[in-house]
């Protein structure tokens, strides 16, 4: 699953891009008259098929388990429907109400500290695939050896070595494997479909508007004392809550876990409150990018950040 923690998407929108174009420009522009898009209802739908694939695949993993003599609780640690660090905290809350963001942000800031702080509420509330954290562990590690191995490659797969051939190795999938082929995770799309959604997404992005906006948005943040790395569209919006990431592991950690490490709690509030600081600093500072981006490209950037 895709962790980006983020997941989207809160709006209401259409876009319409004026202009000439190709036939290929035609066809990645919403057409004239089209009813309005529904970004909240969609994003909604699409984190609720999420969990229900996750529920389903789960479930099938357990019965082949079952059959296959081993016990299987549905891990269901990345469910996503609750979340909403994605729609109100992540870039794209660019296309959610502005009034529904500084709720959040108020209390949550961007997400990541909040979850720190509020480990139990299901709004900022972090998946994590950590195998210690795992429903089945427990019955996994109570194994005798043999039969340790023998669940992990009912559960993972396994060298099939009665298809080798030519000094080829073949793998058998487990039954998370054939879980996955039969309830396949997330929204499926065409080259087709992506080609076009990234033709779409490159003319937000270059849009002389769009670039001018992104520019008062960064020049805002400056002038508040932030550092912006990059003033580019589709950048801007991520520059603020990359900075109130951990920026470093302790030692002996690498440095790609540090977002994991155990949090002193008074360490944790405090970065919360620098956290709320510079999230509601960010929203005050992009308005006329986030217009933008909710009024002509709401129907570009929501098919982006469902498949990007």
């Amino acid at each position: 699953m895709r962790t980006t923690a983020f997941v989207p998407i809160v709006a209401l929108g259409v876009a319409l891009l004026a202009g000439c174009g190709s036939d290929s420009d035609a066809a990645d522009a919403p057409k004239a008259g089209a009813a309005p898009a529904a970004p909240a209802a969609a994003r909604n739908d699409a984190a609720k098929k999420l969990d229900d694939d996750l529920r389903k695949r789960e479930q099938l993993i357990a019965d082949c388990m079952k059959k296959q003599g081993f016990q299987y609780q549905p891990n269901l640690r990345g469910l996503v429907a609750d979340n909403q660090v994605g729609a109100y905290g992540g870039p794209e809350s660019v296309l959610a109400p502005v009034d529904e963001v500084r709720a959040f942000r108020q209390k949550y800031g961007f997400g990541f500290w909040a979850a720190k702080v509020f480990p139990n509420d299901p709004k900022v509330a972090q998946s994590t695939m950590d195998p210690d954290s795992s429903p089945n562990r427990a019955y996994h590690d109570g194994l005798d050896k043999a039969r340790r191995k023998a669940y992990e490659e009912a559960l993972y797969g396994k060298e099939d070595t009665t298809k080798t051939s030519g000094g080829k190795t073949t793998y058998k999938g487990g039954c998370s494997a054939e879980a996955a082929e039969k309830v396949p995770y997330g929204p499926e799309q065409t080259k087709a479909e992506a080609a076009a959604s990234k033709r779409a997404y490159a003319k937000f992005t270059s849009d002389p508007e769009v670039v001018g906006a992104a520019q008062k948005y960064a020049d805002c943040l400056k002038g508040k004392g932030y550092q912006v790395a990059s003033a580019k569209p589709g950048d801007i919006e991520n520059s603020m809550a990359e900075k109130t990431l951990p920026d470093a592991a302790p030692a002996g950690q690498p440095a790609n876990q540090a977002g994991d490490q155990a949090t002193d709690p008074a360490a944790a509030k405090a970065a919360l409150a620098k956290d709320i600081k510079a999230a509601l600093d960010d929203l005050d500072c992009r308005t006329e990018y986030a217009d933008l981006a909710r009024t002509k490209y709401a129907d570009t950037l929501e098919a982006w950040f469902r498949t990007a």
